[in-house]
């Protein structure tokens, strides 16, 4: 099994997150949990069932605000 890690880092154009909207802590972490990250994850699995996906979030517009949405991306091969 071979595991790989990127970072990924995608800085918009405005302070708002075309999945979650806008800056809000009261919804941020819940938003990452339900919606986000296992919106990215069934996203990748479907264009490359091959590889499990993970990711640690590092920076969150929904959650720290700004223009950054930040994470490592780690998959590793099913085979």
């Amino acid at each position: 099994m071979s595991e790989y890690e990127y970072n990924i880092r995608v800085k918009h154009s405005a302070e708002f997150c075309p999945i979650g909207g806008a800056f809000n802590p009261s919804k941020g972490s819940k938003f990452i949990e339900i919606i986000c990250i296992p919106y990215t994850i069934a996203f990748l699995k479907k264009f490359d069932p091959k590889y499990d996906f993970q990711i640690e979030l590092k920076e969150c517009i929904v959650r720290h605000g700004g223009r950054i949405c930040e994470y490592n991306l780690i998959f590793t091969s099913k085979e």
